[in-house]
């Protein structure tokens, strides 16, 4: 629950804290708003991946939540595409 990773977030001391990876988002009720509030840049162009189709598409968009010195590898494409 955010509940309780609220609270981890507020009182951890963990050498390496946990974060939320979540590409699933815009599909809840409770936070598909964040997704009306991004738009792709221009400079992007076209999205290649949306001929796909929703059942062939990877995940595309992503929610990412931790605590100071939590962190990601966020330059490494974790699907290899």
């Amino acid at each position: 629950r955010m509940d309780d990773f609220a609270q981890y977030m507020q009182n951890q001391d963990d050498d390496t804290p946990l974060c939320v990876f979540d590409h699933g988002f815009a599909d809840y009720p409770a936070t598909r708003h964040l997704a009306r509030q991004y738009n792709t840049p221009d400079l992007f162009g076209e999205d290649l991946l949306a001929s796909l189709g929703p059942s062939l598409r990877p995940p595309y968009r992503w929610l990412l939540i931790g605590p100071r010195r939590s962190g990601s590898f966020l330059h490494k494409d974790p699907l290899g595409t």
